[in-house]
């Protein structure tokens, strides 16, 4: 069942252990299998905390267990995302870190956040046209990730400067909202843990055994948590591949893994040196790729499986001969393979060029990465009512709903509401209770901020007993948010009808939840779609994946085009202009070994930017794999591609004089 390596990772008990698990190497096998050994030791499984990066990661093992375990001997086991962790622990114990925070917090997402970075900026009288919002959060978020107190920090730029001066309003106003966003999550739950011995004693005690995969996936407060939650016990077993660390634009710092043996005294090291996935032409490949890297763990990873075909390379001379040369290669797997070929792109960008071709040949293809489910504007809206129903003080929330459909609160009245619960120091939501107090505002309009609040308490009062699918269609229709869309887009019945078909879905998915969960709560759900990642629902349908590299990662497919392979495209600028080139080869790494069979490398010698022709050079990654195994190797394309154009000039015209 386990090789041996496998077997020695799977036996380990107590202690810290870091397995190093190479690409295809079996490492879900092997986390999967020391949980279910621990099990079978006596180990209690609500004793088990088993952490991941997605959600699919997370139930998949969860999955497995129970399919090995049954039902009964794995229940209480805990398979989590560290954000889902980190959600369950703020419920248990938000209080510990400041008391003006409730059991009942929201999590904004991204969309969230920038409305308030916009309203922290616009209290603070920094204009929109001086600094970006965007560029303010991702500072702000970029420096919260690493675990840094920007309201500490010294000032070193402009945008460090105002984004020190906001993310102290922004914490203000977050926290009258009662909400998180996903960096809190991590922060709140570290400096609990940090501060609170009592707390952490309790976490530690319940989880004795602590598992975490992808740990070179893990940031600087990620890491911290985990020495906290075992540093009572120190049964701290992780599981990761150095070579694979890729999200340092995200705040992952893969030294983590490099020093953990060092930072655990009497750390097990296992190597899984064994790929079941590739062949061994597409890991050689690989190994030769990553063998440039001078910061990783030496490891000799070998394939189980035998050689293979070789990789072929294509060289065109712009974009759209890439697309078409890349769609000719696809027709030539056969329709029946389109499920298990995918495009991996370095940037969102190239995959215009490749739609276009795609569309015009009839290929049926997913677009990884587009427009989500849950970030629609009409899922947005009846998400932003279901909000409010669980936490009122949610501004961002009630500021989407209040006026929608249109009641006669204007944004004159809201401005007001807004003022008078800035001055007075309470949630926008207080602030609308109290309107009688605010003498600005017109008693003509009394009656309709009344029957908005009389309609928000009664709904709220509602979703405390009965069904909550039942509950939330009866509310949405009494929202009048139907007949809106109705009217809006009588015209345009298109439109109507994938609207319409949107909060149908939306009904399936509260349906779907409720099945899995009886006893289910309007709460429980919200948290668990606020935590839902990108990568959760790739569709399985026979369909070509376009995709960037990143959203690849954890995926396998029998047949990988990697497209773009070129100077400043992949390697990314960026990564040339930072001196960051080990990033953009593990990045290569991993997109490599992303295939089962067949791997196709692709290039162009001149590309459009800025709507400019600029002449490109070939990828470095290319000179880096071994001449012997491509199929005509990038050095010899052009010779070999000449030469077999000349070949069919020369064969067409023979047919053609045999004709005369």
């Amino acid at each position: 069942m386990f090789n041996k390596s496998q077997q020695s990772a799977v036996d380990h008990i107590e202690g810290p252990c870091l397995v190093l698990a190479g690409a295809g190497s079996g490492k879900t096998r092997v986390i999967t299998g020391r949980v279910e050994n621990l099990i079978n030791k006596g180990v209690k499984p609500e004793s088990i905390l088993a952490m991941t990066f997605t959600n699919k990661a997370a139930g998949e093992m969860g999955e497995r267990i129970k399919e090995t375990l049954g039902k009964d001997l794995s229940k209480g086991l805990l398979c989590t995302t560290f954000h889902s962790f980190c959600v369950r622990f703020l419920k248990e114990f938000i209080k510990k870190v400041d008391k003006g925070f409730t059991k009942d917090f929201s999590i904004y997402t991204y969309s969230e956040q920038l409305a308030l970075i916009k309203k922290s900026m616009h209290n603070l009288g920094i204009g929109e046209n001086f600094f970006d919002p965007k560029l303010v959060l991702w500072k702000i978020s970029s420096l919260k990730t690493r675990g840094i107190d920007i309201a500490k920090m010294e000032i070193l730029d402009p945008l460090s400067s105002v984004a020190r001066r906001v993310v102290v309003e922004y914490a203000r106003v977050m926290k009258l909202c009662n909400a998180l966003d996903f960096d809190d999550l991590l922060n709140f739950t570290e400096k609990i843990l940090k501060n609170n011995i009592e707390v952490r004693k309790k976490v530690s005690e319940r989880y004795k055994f602590i598992l975490v995969d992808e740990f070179q996936d893990t940031n600087n407060v990620q890491y911290r948590i985990v020495k906290h939650l075992a540093s009572e016990h120190k049964n701290i077993f992780v599981v990761g591949d150095d070579d694979q660390s890729i999200y340092g634009f995200r705040g992952a710092n893969f030294e983590n893994i490099l020093q953990f043996d060092r930072d655990w005294g009497n750390c097990k090291v296992v190597i899984l040196d064994m790929n079941y996935r590739c062949s061994s032409t597409i890991l050689d490949a690989a190994n030769a790729v990553i063998g440039n890297n001078s910061e990783r763990k030496a490891k000799d990873v070998n394939a189980f499986n035998n050689s293979g075909d070789k990789i072929e390379y294509f060289e065109n001379d712009n974009e759209k001969d890439e697309a078409t040369n890349i769609a000719m290669g696809i027709e030539t797997l056969g329709r029946k393979n389109y499920g298990e070929t995918a495009i991996l792109i370095r940037a969102n960008y190239q995959a215009r060029a490749l739609e276009e071709i795609l569309r015009s040949k009839k290929i049926p293809y997913n677009l990884v990465g587009g427009i989500k489910f849950f970030e629609r504007k009409e899922i947005m809206d009846i998400l932003g009512y279901l909000k409010i129903i669980v936490n009122p003080s949610d501004e961002v929330s009630i500021l989407r709903v209040i006026n929608l459909p249109k009641r006669g609160i204007g944004n004159e009245t809201i401005f007001k509401i807004s003022n008078y619960a800035q001055e007075k120091g309470i949630t926008f939501y207080e602030a609308l209770k109290d309107y009688k107090s605010i003498k600005s505002i017109r008693s003509l309009l009394h009656d309709k901020l009344e029957k908005f609040l009389i309609f928000i308490e009664n709904s709220r009062e509602m979703f405390k007993y009965g069904n909550l699918l039942e509950n939330t269609k009866e509310y949405v229709s009494k929202t009048g948010y139907i007949n809106y869309l109705e009217e809006e887009f009588k015209e345009d019945d298109k439109k109507l009808k994938n609207k319409l078909n949107s909060i149908d879905e939306l009904y399936n998915s509260i349906s779907d939840y409720c099945e899995e969960n009886p006893k289910a709560k309007l709460s429980s759900y919200l948290e668990k779609i606020s935590l839902k990642q990108d990568s959760d629902d790739l569709s399985t349908k026979n369909q070509i994946k376009i995709m960037t590299v990143h959203s690849s990662k954890g995926l396998e497919f029998d047949n990988i085009f990697i497209a773009g392979l070129e100077e400043g495209t992949f390697p990314h600028e960026r990564s040339l202009e930072e001196n960051n080139i080990e990033e953009e080869r593990r990045l290569f790494y991993v997109a490599i070994t992303r295939a089962r069979k067949k791997l196709y490398l692709s290039s162009v010698r001149v590309r459009k930017k800025m709507g400019e022709e600029v002449d490109m050079k070939r990828s470095r990654f290319l000179s880096e794999i071994p001449e012997q195994l491509f199929l005509v190797s990038p050095e010899k394309y052009q010779e070999v591609s000449l030469e077999y154009h000349k070949s069919a000039i020369a064969e067409m015209m023979k047919k053609i004089s045999g004709k005369l």
